[in-house]
C-alpha cells in the first residue's frame, strides 16, 4: 500500500530506440470528450462471458477488468514485447494524475481510466496521453483502489466508505453509494462488476 502524494505520472512505453514523436505531456481539460473517444475495432473475435459487461467482449485484447479478466490472470496476451525487445522500450508519453496509483490502469479501446490516491478519476487518450476528463477528488485513500468499466460507466471508490459511478464518455457523476455499516469499516479494494452488480469488499 502506498501513501498519497501530490502528483504522480502515468507512463506509456513503445518499442523503439527513441520515444514516439507524437507523444506529448499534457494536463488536458475536464469534461471534454465524446462517445467516439471510446469506439475502436479489434481483429479478434469477441469474448463470451454471460454476465460480463459489453466492453469485456468488445475489447478482448484490452484491460477492462481489475486483474485483466475474471480469472485475475494479470496476463498481457498478444503483446509484441519480448525478452529481446523489452530493453528497447522508450517513453511514448506521460500524463499527470493527482496522486499515487495502487492498481494498474483500466484500458477500454482508445481510453485509459485510472483513479489516483486523491480519489479523482481520469480518462486519458491511449494514443497520446491527453487527458479527456478529470473528476473532483472523492477523498484520499491508501489502497488498493482503482476502477472498473462496465456498459459505458466507470465505477470507482468514493473515499474509503463507498462507490461512485461516472460516465465513461464524459466523467459526469451518475450516483454514489456508501457501503460501510460501522464507523471503523472501510473499502480498500478496487471494485469489479458482473451481471449488472458492482462488487466491493469492506474491512473492519
Amino acid at each position: 500500500m502506498r501513501s498519497p502524494r501530490p502528483t504522480a505520472w502515468l507512463l506509456a512505453a513503445l518499442i523503439g530506440t527513441t520515444a514516439c514523436s507524437g507523444g506529448t505531456s499534457t494536463n488536458g481539460s475536464a469534461g471534454s470528450t465524446t462517445d467516439s473517444h471510446v469506439a475502436t475495432t479489434t481483429a479478434r473475435p469477441a469474448l463470451t462471458v454471460v454476465g460480463a459487461p459489453a466492453e469485456y467482449g468488445q475489447y478482448p485484447d484490452d484491460w477492462v477488468l481489475p486483474g485483466r479478466d475474471y480469472d485475475n490472470s494479470r496476463a498481457a496476451r498478444n503483446t509484441s514485447i519480448t525478452r529481446a525487445s523489452v530493453a528497447k522500450l522508450a517513453v511514448a508519453w506521460k500524463s499527470p494524475v493527482g496522486g499515487a496509483l495502487s492498481t494498474v490502469p483500466v484500458i477500454v479501446g482508445d481510453t485509459i481510466v485510472v483513479q489516483d490516491s486523491s480519489g479523482a478519476i481520469s480518462a486519458i487518450d491511449r494514443a497520446n496521453g491527453h487527458r479527456r476528463w478529470h473528476t473532483k477528488s472523492y477523498g484520499a485513500m491508501i489502497g488498493p483502489f482503482g476502477v472498473v468499466v462496465a456498459d459505458g460507466r466507470v465505477f470507482a471508490m468514493h473515499g474509503t466508505k463507498g462507490v461512485v459511478a461516472v460516465s465513461l464518455a464524459s466523467g459526469k457523476e451518475l450516483w454514489t453509494r456508501e457501503v460501510t455499516t460501522t464507523p471503523t469499516a472501510g473499502v480498500d479494494i478496487q471494485p469489479t462488476e458482473f451481471d449488472g452488480i458492482v462488487l466491493v469488499s469492506t474491512v473492519p
